[in-house]
């Protein structure tokens, strides 16, 4: 379990095992007066989300997304109780990859720049779990398949620095859940996020020691140049690599 105490968006204190992360953190100052509230199945059209954990809801978030983005904020968006499947990769094959859109690119859910006075909620019952068979790792830029030696397109396999950048082509990776880019007072409560890592499709390594692989964009919560967060009541959980990444 990993608890997080945040102030003005700095980590304090840290926890944590190997599982799932926990988190309730207090620094947002919300002013819900200024608020659009949107409800994720009803409020998207086309787009809305069923919840039903059989219908893959990506498309929803990324709605949201676009809607609380182009507004710069000042949205609560409600995720209602139910299970929401989410996961949706571009596939960049017949060496059409690069390091900047990889051979599978995981797409984020909740992608967010640049925005202030934003609250995501949940209900008692909200889960988000991420789809079956996600390519995670190092694969071919042709076909797609993993690599004939584990460590054929793994950047660094010795003791030294990873640049994160080379090879980054070959990589497979799942999207952040949550990513936000650059905020003042955003608050996250009532959500559990699986992000299914036992039903990933594996590739070859990435990163140094026993069985690595440590892609980036592959978090449940990442938040970049963040102040005054409040995140409360959140389980995040079997992500590739770390669950909540401040």
């Amino acid at each position: 379990m990993k608890n997080i105490i945040i102030i003005a968006g700095f980590l304090l204190f840290a926890n944590l095992d190997l599982h799932a992360q926990t988190c309730n953190a207090t620094g947002a100052q919300i002013n819900s007066s200024l608020q659009v509230v949107k409800n994720i199945k009803t409020d998207f059209g086309a787009f809305n989300a069923k919840g039903n954990g059989v219908d893959n809801d990506h498309v929803a978030f990324e709605a949201a997304a676009a809607f609380i983005d182009s507004a710069g904020g000042n949205v609560k968006l409600i995720i209602p109780d139910g299970i929401y499947l989410i996961g949706k990769q571009i596939a960049h094959l017949n060496n059409n990859a690069t390091d900047a859109d990889p051979v599978f690119e995981g797409v984020p859910a909740l992608y967010l720049q640049n925005v202030s006075n934003v609250t995501i909620q949940g209900g008692k019952y909200t889960k988000i779990i991420y789809k079956d068979s996600l390519r995670f790792g190092t694969f071919d830029t042709i076909v797609g398949n993993p690599p004939p030696l584990i460590n054929l397109y793994n950047p660094s396999d010795t003791l030294v620095s990873i640049n994160r950048g080379s090879n980054h082509k070959y990589a497979g990776t799942i999207g952040n859940f949550l990513h936000i880019e650059g905020g003042n007072n955003i608050e996250v409560k009532n959500l559990e996020v699986n992000g299914n890592n036992d039903r990933y499709f594996l590739g070859g390594n990435w990163g140094l020691g026993d069985r690595p692989i440590e892609l980036r964009d592959c978090y449940g919560i990442f938040l970049s140049n963040v102040l005054n967060s409040t995140l409360r009541d959140l389980v995040i959980h079997h992500f590739g690599v770390d669950n909540i990444y401040i």
